[in-house]
């Protein structure tokens, strides 16, 4: 597991334009909370918090370093907000992380291998991205690997097909489907499918305005 540091300070600020004026400073308002200790109110630099997404910080143990406090605080990301338009990060909620407590968390899924299915013409498919897990913190993965390498066409990988690292356990169902193999021709014929769909209602426009014209 990466643990990566991250400077915070403190803030007391509350309310709307308090919250718009440390944005304006080049700042993320932040809270964390958990372990049985009071939540308590952060700010942290927006040029800091983006190089550590860039290096991986969505999914590795954070040591959050609070201006005037001697002690580091583990933590990880449990939310961000953002911006719908912009998807400039407007809010972050860090959860403390205790020796010896379990962690649930959201990683992401990478697949390695080469598929002899895709090989032979057919389509990877992936049903979910990233899954729910829970861990110690030593044994929390930044990723949970899916292995290809031996997926023919028409076969799947489901959830509870995976080979998980020690101390790790998936939250989601076991019969979940996380990637699959299909003829091109299931590919077309779903994207014919849907192709109709769109088109149908707008027919069905076309003829009622017709029918309201006569």
């Amino acid at each position: 597991m990466n643990f990566l540091e991250l400077n915070t300070k403190l803030r007391v600020e509350k309310g709307k334009e308090k919250i718009r004026k440390i944005r304006a400073k080049g700042e993320i308002p932040a809270v964390i909370y958990g372990s049985k200790e009071k939540t308590k109110l952060l700010a942290v630099d927006r040029d800091d918090f983006n190089r550590l997404i860039k290096h991986g910080g969505m999914n590795s143990i954070l040591k959050l370093k609070t201006e005037g406090d001697k002690q580091t605080q583990s933590a990880i990301i449990k939310e961000i907000q953002k911006n719908p338009i912009t998807d400039e990060v407007l809010h972050i909620d860090f959860a403390r992380v205790a020796k010896g407590e379990a962690i649930t968390t959201v990683v992401p899924v990478t697949i390695i291998g080469e598929s002899p299915g895709v090989k032979a013409g057919g389509v990877l498919q992936h049903g979910v991205w990233e899954l729910e897990i829970k861990a110690l913190p030593k044994n929390l993965p930044t990723h949970i690997e899916v292995d290809i390498g031996s997926l023919e066409l028409d076969e799947i990988v489901r959830v509870g097909d995976l080979s998980l690292p020690d101390g790790v356990e998936v939250l989601d169902p076991s019969k979940e489907v996380i990637v699959s193999v299909v003829p091109p021709t299931k590919v077309e014929e779903k994207v014919e499918e849907v192709l109709e769909e769109v088109a149908e209602p707008e027919v069905i426009g076309k003829e009622e305005e017709k029918e309201s014209e006569q």
